[in-house]
């Protein structure tokens, strides 16, 4: 496998070690984050555990509520990749929940230019920053989503960069049949827009990860799921080296040298 770069989807619930597993990326690591997502990033308890200072940029969450903060998280990448490719090997955006907020903005933004939307023109026209979006503006976001993240895969692979994208998680529950019957989770995915969309991101990576979190305190566990079920969606397209579930969650520099050295994890 050599070196060719990896590209990750990692989703979770809240707390369930995404933004930790991102720093074990180590220092040549890019990680664009929201404002609400720095406090993980530069905690003492952060720096001391990976003993790592990753490049980090930060999107204001001022510019979530404009169409400006999706061209920030593109600028910053060609800025990156530009000017400072060689002092970085993984881009990590962190995380799809935030950046969505962006795509939807954009996206309102642009149905308005093109004469498809007027959900912008009417939150102008009464003064409120609360989005009550319509179909086409849900339409509208996948779309930038899309174009975001196959753009930045591509990117990545086509500069040798790792690429990481965390997401939140997406439950689909099933009513029971009776009145009062608790309803049951049929499906856990990545929490975007849409029935099936979550399958269409999962396509442009070569592995979506699940992160699960057990215990609380002192014993808390980190643990992810490789391949999925028929209620969880996760894959890996490297066969062989990762057993479908990790009891513990490894470094991503170590997942890199055992990807690039076809070498199977010893639990």
């Amino acid at each position: 496998m050599g070196t060719e770069p990896i590209n990750l989807l990692l989703y979770g619930s809240s707390g369930s070690g995404k933004t930790a597993f991102c720093g074990s990326a180590g220092d040549r690591t890019l990680i664009i984050s929201p404002s609400n997502g720095l406090a993980t990033l530069k905690s003492k308890w952060f720096h001391d555990t990976f003993k790592s200072n990753p490049f980090i940029e930060e999107v204001p969450l001022d510019d979530v509520t404009s169409a400006k903060s999706y061209d920030r998280y593109c600028d910053i990448i060609d800025l990156y990749l530009e000017k400072r490719a060689d002092e970085i090997d993984t881009i990590i955006v962190d995380d799809a929940t935030t950046f969505r907020r962006a795509a939807m903005n954009k996206g309102l933004e642009l149905g308005g230019k093109l004469n498809i939307s007027k959900t912008k023109s009417k939150m102008e026209a009464i003064k409120t920053d609360v989005v009550v979006p319509a179909v086409q503006d849900f339409g509208m976001e996948m779309r930038l989503v899309e174009m975001f993240v196959r753009g930045t895969a591509d990117l990545c692979k086509s500069k040798g960069k790792h690429f990481i994208l965390t997401a939140h998680e997406r439950l689909l529950m099933e009513k029971g049949l009776n009145i009062g019957d608790v309803p049951t989770i049929r499906r856990i995915m990545p929490g975007f827009t849409g029935q099936t969309f979550p399958d269409d991101i999962t396509g442009l990576f070569d592995m979506t990860w699940h992160t699960e979190v057990k215990g609380s305190g002192d014993k808390t566990f980190y643990q992810i799921r490789t391949q999925g079920d028929s209620v969880i969606v996760a894959k890996t397209r490297y066969a062989g080296i990762f057993p479908a579930f990790l009891e513990k969650q490894p470094l991503f520099t170590d997942v890199v040298k055992l990807i690039q050295s076809n070498t199977p994890l010893r639990k």
